[in-house]
């Protein structure tokens, strides 16, 4: 199922939504970055591990805004998810990438959330671990309690040959009773980059609406 219009209102609570302006670009600025990352570590000969390329995918984020003016985003790096109501002493989780744009004046509430992955064609261990730790806390409400939306990064760290989304699409749908098969996305089609997006049920409340960004991190 496509993300719907929702106008400009901000993500944060079952009735709010993000506009699809505002999710086209933050879609464009991760592909461009993550383009931009690859090549500045395999330049570097950095090892490729989740972390290190999160941390530097921000980094050229930053540097794409900046250059483009894009003074009404911010992407937080490793933002914690402290809600009010939780457990005394705790956070509720950290997600790798908080997005919050100007007119948004609560971020602990109001944010689009992303988290980020590696995926390695042939290696299970990599797409069951985006599954539980990646869906899994969107599906809990770890990640953007709430939220009709929230997006899903995957690094691919060796040719699949379009295999990738129906392993993940089969995954889901058998974790997640109830899920509604990966679906293309409807805006363009970004180079190294594929893009699904389908509903998953929630633990409470409406199901989210998740965008899984598949980008190349290989040779």
């Amino acid at each position: 199922m496509p993300f719907q219009r929702q106008g400009v209102r901000p993500v944060g609570r079952g009735d709010l939504g993000i506009s699809d302006d505002n999710l086209v670009l933050i879609v464009q600025l991760v592909v461009q970055a993550a383009r931009r990352t690859r090549r500045r570590l395999y330049a570097r000969g950095v090892t490729f591990d989740e972390n290190k390329i999160t941390i530097e995918l921000h980094k050229e984020i930053v540097r794409i805004i900046r250059r483009r003016g894009f003074y009404h985003l911010a992407f937080m790096l490793e933002a914690s998810l402290n809600n009010p109501d939780g457990e005394l002493g705790k956070v509720d989780g950290r997600i790798d990438l908080q997005v919050v744009f100007a007119e948004w004046l609560r971020p602990e509430e109001y944010y689009f959330g992303v988290e980020c992955k590696r995926l390695r064609p042939g290696d299970s261990g990599t797409f069951r671990y985006y599954v539980d730790a990646g869906v899994g806390k969107f599906a809990d409400g770890t990640y953007a309690p709430g939220h009709p939306a929230g997006m899903l990064v995957g690094y691919l760290m060796a040719d699949a040959e379009g295999a990738v989304m129906d392993e993940l699409s089969r995954r889901v749908s058998s974790k997640y009773p109830g899920a509604v098969p990966l679906n293309g996305w409807p805006d363009k089609s970004y180079r190294d980059a594929d893009i699904v997006a389908g509903d998953v049920p929630r633990a409470a409340g409406q199901p989210i609406n998740i965008l899984h960004t598949v980008v190349r991190m290989h040779g």
